[in-house]
């Protein structure tokens, strides 16, 4: 609850009405798949709590163009690790700066919902 509470402050800060939110379930082999829809003007979330120094590999596809980024909480400030507007692909490496709860978050501006594959790997 704590860790959606603390993901969903950024809705308030971008004005996003709604968002989805989906916490992060690590398989056996420390990955994370996930395949949905951001729904038109609307955002996705997608959060854990990670520890400074974990590497973490990740890459997405989406069906159009959406606004992305990574980002955490610090007291009252938002930081943005990654951060890009109208992609509908990416993928880095995310070396945690901090012990955090991170958001990969997407906002969808289009006037129809945009179908999104992502896959994470925690590496270290």
């Amino acid at each position: 609850m704590k860790r959606r509470l603390a993901c969903g402050l950024i809705l308030i800060a971008t004005g996003t009405a709604a968002a989805q939110i989906v916490e992060i379930q690590w398989d056996k082999d420390n990955r994370f798949h996930y395949e949905g829809e951001v729904p038109a003007g609307k955002a996705l979330e997608i959060c854990d709590k990670l520890t400074k120094n974990q590497v973490l590999k990740w890459q997405f596809t989406g069906a159009a163009a959406l606004n992305f980024n990574i980002h955490y909480h610090d007291d009252k400030a938002v930081v943005f690790p990654a951060k890009q507007d109208n992609v509908a692909k990416l993928g880095d490496t995310l070396i945690v700066p901090v012990d955090q709860d991170y958001c990969w978050m997407w906002k969808n501006l289009t006037p129809a919902p945009v179908t999104l594959q992502l896959q994470i790997q925690l590496l270290e």
